[in-house]
């Protein structure tokens, strides 16, 4: 398919706005992936192997869900990190195809890695045994090598770590960035939500040590994030944190800050709060804060669930939350990712005015493939979502996709992705061109797209 080619025979294959680069299929099940902040040539994927030879994969995605979170015996699941290059968009490598370097994982599956976000040339991995491995990512002659770096076995080899988070900023006070930056996030297959502390990550060798649990869900706690924007400077009223679950809650925990002269741990035994926002009606499977201030009016959140729906929700600590708006997107919304930077007066979006902002999201849907969404409204006014882009050549559960970080910062500059697929293992590397914008001939495919899934639903 060639860039800005009128052929798009299928529209459940890619929308008029986005080009297929290059497809291949792996020797593995690709389950979290994420570009280097540091090396946007390079992106690292986690791999989560059930070993079941020759079992063929679940027909449906309620099977298909339950074989995949089950809880068995840790040598039913192995992983791997590999190491994969980019050169002119395409995947390139040795004679061992898309693979530049491949570091086993035997000891269980991968469910989420994260490249930390004040040590660009570090990543950690969260596994299905119970464990958070961290690693080094640096030049080793032409080319960018792994390297292990230390293995923190928190909690029991029966408990899954779904999800964590780094801690994405440090407070203005100096006591509070040093006791905030390299904490740590993770929910568990026990529904539980724990905080994990680092120390200084480089000097402790990657040691990690469990902190205090946070938080408890009903059933599985399949993600979590931080807030967009850090305390106040010399705010005493703690960071927030989200989380969402089976149960299909979002739960809200507050851990709290200290004044600078303290010499106390950053934390109590507990936590401040805790509450619970509803809405959802499923699981919880992914939380976005969106980066738009506020001011003390709650939070901005853009959530994804096993109801297939996305949403933005105004989260506050005590105050019921409320939905803003939510959308129909199909497959049940594993991940969402920013695709770039807020804009203000986009040209083009519907009824934008100068307080206005708009959210482009890439979007892992499950058994809907991935999509590009536009998020828009203003802080006290509505909200909306459409989507803009679908890749739909995935035949079995996309998990992972990611963008390459670009080199500026320009709204319209082309964007380049990678999405996968876990029981196909399928990798597609494709390019999404904003300049394409919304008219009644991509409305129309990306509308008989969602007939069809809803005609399968």
């Amino acid at each position: 398919m060639q860039e800005g080619s009128e052929e798009v025979e299928d529209p459940r294959i890619f929308t008029h706005n986005i080009t297929e680069i290059c497809t291949q299929t792996l020797g593995f099940q690709p389950c979290c992936l994420e570009f280097s902040p540091q090396f946007p040539g390079y992106f690292v994927i986690g791999t989560y192997e059930l070993d079941d030879q020759g079992k063929e994969p679940s027909e449906t995605r309620k099977d298909a869900e339950e074989e995949f979170l089950k809880t068995v015996e840790p040598q039913d699941r192995s992983g791997s990190i590999v190491l994969c290059k980019l050169s002119n968009d395409k995947v390139i490598s040795d004679n061992r195809r898309a693979i530049c370097q491949t570091i086993p994982y035997p000891a269980g599956g991968l469910l989420d890695l994260h490249f930390h976000p004040y040590h660009p040339g570090i990543f950690g991995v969260a596994s299905s045994t119970g464990s958070i491995s961290l690693y080094k990512f640096y030049v080793k002659g032409d080319n960018c090598t792994m390297e292990h770096m230390s293995t923190n076995q928190l909690f029991g080899p029966e408990i899954v770590i779904m999800s964590f988070a780094w801690c994405p900023f440090p407070a203005s006070d100096p006591s509070i960035e040093h006791a905030f930056r390299d904490f740590v996030i993770a929910t568990l297959s026990n529904g539980e939500v724990h905080l994990i502390q680092s120390g200084h990550i480089i000097a402790s060798g990657g040691k990690l040590t469990l902190a205090s649990r946070l938080n408890v869900h009903d059933d599985q706690a399949y993600c979590c994030a931080f807030p967009a924007f850090p305390p106040p400077e010399g705010s005493v009223s703690g960071i927030t944190v989200f989380s969402g679950g089976d149960d299909c809650k979002i739960r809200i925990a507050t851990i709290p800050c200290h004044p600078a002269n303290s010499r106390s741990p950053p934390f109590p035994p507990g936590v401040e709060a805790r509450t619970a926002m509803d809405g959802h009606n499923a699981g919880v499977v992914s939380i976005l804060p969106l980066p738009i201030d506020t001011g003390s009016d709650g939070w901005l959140l853009l959530t994804g669930s096993y109801d297939d729906h996305v949403r933005v929700y105004r989260a506050y600590d005590f105050r019921r939350p409320i939905v803003l708006t939510e959308l129909y997107i199909g497959g049940g919304v594993w991940r969402l990712k920013l695709l770039d930077d807020a804009h203000t007066g986009l040209v083009g979006t519907p009824a934008l005015s100068k307080d206005e902002v708009v959210f482009r999201i890439l979007a892992s849907c499950m058994y809907a493939g991935a999509k590009i969404l536009e998020v828009y409204g203003s802080q006290h006014g509505e909200w909306q979502i459409r989507i803009v882009g679908e890749v739909n050549i995935h035949k079995s559960m996309c998990y992972a996709s990611d963008v390459q970080p670009g080199k500026t910062i320009a709204w319209d500059e082309k964007k380049i992705c990678v999405s996968t697929s876990f029981y196909d293992k399928l990798l597609c590397v494709w390019k999404y061109d904003p300049s394409w914008n919304i008219d009644s001939r991509l409305e129309k495919l990306i509308s008989k797209t969602h007939q069809a899934q809803l005609g399968q639903k």
